[in-house]
């Protein structure tokens, strides 16, 4: 098996940059989503991580990306 290499690379100066993800354990059915936000300088700026209840892959996607946008909001 061929390994691939992942790396993360900043926004471009006076840029952000928002990483997130949601997944589902699929024994349990339960879902979690997180994410957070950089600036060019790879500075955090904000974070979330929380449980978002029993909900499909496709949902728990769109719900990490309304949070993001939800955080974003309120922070400006």
């Amino acid at each position: 098996m061929e390994k691939t290499k992942i790396s993360w690379s900043p926004p471009n100066p006076g840029e952000l940059k928002f990483n997130i993800d949601g997944a589902v354990n699929e024994s349990f059915g339960e879902a979690e989503i997180g994410g957070c936000l950089r600036n060019g300088s790879a500075k955090m700026l904000l974070a979330f991580s929380k449980s978002v209840g029993r909900v499909d892959p496709t949902t728990v996607e769109i719900l990490s990306l309304l949070e993001a946008i939800k955080l974003y909001c309120k922070s400006r």
